[in-house]
């Protein structure tokens, strides 16, 4: 039965102990995985800066009150980072997110925006978008680069 098989199906294949890899081509493989992880590392290094600068710039344009109830905020109600189109509907963009402060954060949920509060968005969004940026902004690492292509090895 077995013969009728392999040569209806072709040979069987057999199960067991995977092949070791060329030393050389482990070692490539390993490399690459560091590297790819490295460049993972900067990137989400480069981008979380990015975004600390945008959400102290945010905080500056409302001029440290909650956008919703328009107070200052104190020890009673912290600032908290409030997705204005909520997350659960799909609002992940860091252009969503607006300060308010903790009772308000919590007392909106996952409700639907208002107009006013979209009105509010658009006025603050583009208010730092007209403010340029500094000067002395963060140097994009090495490897960064070339990944990017904009250095060439030597």
């Amino acid at each position: 039965m077995h013969a009728e098989l392999e040569r209806i199906y072709g040979p069987t294949i057999r199960y067991g102990p995977p092949e070791p890899l060329p030393i050389g081509l482990a070692t490539e493989l390993r490399k690459a995985a560091e590297s790819r992880n490295r460049i993972a590392s900067e990137a989400r290094r480069l981008r979380d800066a990015r975004n600390a600068y945008r959400f102290q710039r945010l905080l500056q344009a409302q001029h440290g009150l909650c956008y919703l109830c328009e107070e200052p905020f104190s020890d009673d109600k912290p600032p908290t980072k409030d997705h204005v189109w909520p997350k659960s509907r799909g609002g992940k963009n860091v252009r969503n997110i607006l300060w308010a402060c903790m009772p308000c954060n919590n007392g909106k949920g996952d409700d639907a925006p208002t107009e006013a509060m979209m009105i509010k968005l658009r006025e603050i969004n583009a208010a730092l978008d007209a403010e340029p940026l500094p000067k002395q902004a963060a140097p994009i690492p090495l490897a960064f680069k070339r990944r990017l292509g904009l250095v060439v090895r030597n």
